[in-house]
């Protein structure tokens, strides 16, 4: 656009020059064909400044798309079990979200995401349709690739929480939510990538119910509880169980999460605990010679203040497993972080710190323990 008008100012200059050096630049001829010549030029540059505009279906639609992003770096060093050091940088995470608004009642989400260290390229993390408005009806339904709502993960660290490492779950599902009053829930199924004795069907199922509500003015909470008839279909126990058993158990293991999160002021407590219903079998996810009940808490502490007009949060956590030394977790991981929030809340500097106490040796582990320091820059639109 900018070179077209360049290009017209210049002719304009030419035009002017050449009629003004002729030698009946004096007479009212030239003039008039001067003004003629201007008027078209004029026309002109307003035609080309309409070819740079968007069509009324290409504004309808830039209306009805929304993009999204974040990126993070981390600076990362380790000492591990074995008093091994080593320190790098990470491109730790790249999402572009693209959610676009067909209609009323129906929408889209697509989230793309790279993640380091990982040999895979960019992939599809999200991507399903939304039919209904929770704005206007407090039922509706969500299908395609997401991640079921089996525990929440809520933190202020730059770590996930033990707790999501454990029982994340990303898979295709159609799913029925409802949220009324404070009052929210769904329904859910999906063919999981761990079969029992074989079947391949649409039999795994999950539930979850919660309730939000503000107490007084200054406090905040919400408790949510979920089930899933077969835990070892989350990404981490569904991996292993992948290597071990081919993917295939005698029985599903059903779950339990219970999630928490009050808000009082400027502190919030987190409290979330998963676990499983029963044992597996000791050929499917083994702990001291026998079947592993496995599971894992997270219990966390955040103070959020304003430091010279900038939000900073302070947190520590208490993290945990049991019986899950197969999934190569730590028994006992304590934390702390601050953060502090930049530029218009879209970037933030955050520093961690973690010290991990892995199983004793009698029961698989090392005994020993490990430290971890790790800084981020993140940026996010």
């Amino acid at each position: 656009m900018i070179q077209k008008n360049r290009l017209l100012q210049i002719l304009t200059a030419l035009v002017l020059v050449c009629t003004l050096t002729s030698p009946c630049w004096a007479s009212e001829q030239t003039h008039t064909q001067i003004k003629k010549l201007q008027k078209r030029i004029e026309k002109l540059e307003q035609k080309v400044k309409g070819k740079g505009r968007e069509s009324p279906l290409a504004q309808k639609w830039m209306k009805r798309l929304t993009l999204s992003g974040l990126l993070e770096v981390e600076g990362i060093y380790k000492s591990d079990y074995q008093d091994r050091e080593n320190s790098q940088l990470e491109l730790a995470t790249v999402e572009l979200g693209v959610d676009a608004d067909i209609h009323e009642y129906v929408s889209t989400h697509v989230l793309f995401l790279y993640e380091e260290p990982t040999d895979e390229d960019i992939e599809v993390d999200e991507a399903f349709i939304t039919l209904g408005n929770p704005s206007h009806f407090p039922v509706y339904m969500t299908a395609g690739r997401q991640y079921i709502p089996f525990g929440f993960y809520k933190t202020a660290m730059i770590s996930d929480p033990m707790t999501l490492q454990q029982a994340e779950t990303q898979e295709t599902v159609a799913q029925v939510h409802f949220e009324k009053s404070g009052v929210y829930g769904s329904v859910y199924t999906f063919n999981g990538d761990v079969d029992e004795s074989g079947d391949n069907h649409i039999d795994n199922f999950g539930a979850n119910l919660g309730y939000r509500t503000e107490l007084r003015r200054d406090i905040k909470a919400d408790f949510s509880l979920g089930y899933l008839n077969n835990i070892g279909d989350t990404d981490a126990l569904g991996g292993h169980l992948a290597d071990n058993s081919n993917g295939t158990i005698q029985d599903y293991v059903p779950g339990l999460a219970a999630s928490s999160s009050i808000k009082f002021r400027d502190f919030t407590l987190i409290g979330e605990y998963i676990t499983g219903l029963q044992e597996f079998e000791k050929e499917e996810i083994e702990f001291e010679g026998d079947g592993a009940r496995v599971s894992a808490w997270n219990a966390e502490l955040d103070y959020c203040v304003d430091i010279q007009g900038r939000e900073t949060t302070w947190a520590v956590a208490y993290q945990g497993t049991a019986e899950a030394n197969s999934l190569e977790l730590p028994r006992d991981r304590y934390m702390a972080s601050a953060s502090v929030v930049l530029f218009d809340n879209n970037v933030s500097l955050s520093l961690e710190y973690a010290y991990d106490e892995d199983y004793e040796q009698s029961e698989g582990g090392s005994g020993e323990e490990a430290h971890t320091v790790t800084t981020q820059v993140a940026a996010g639109f």
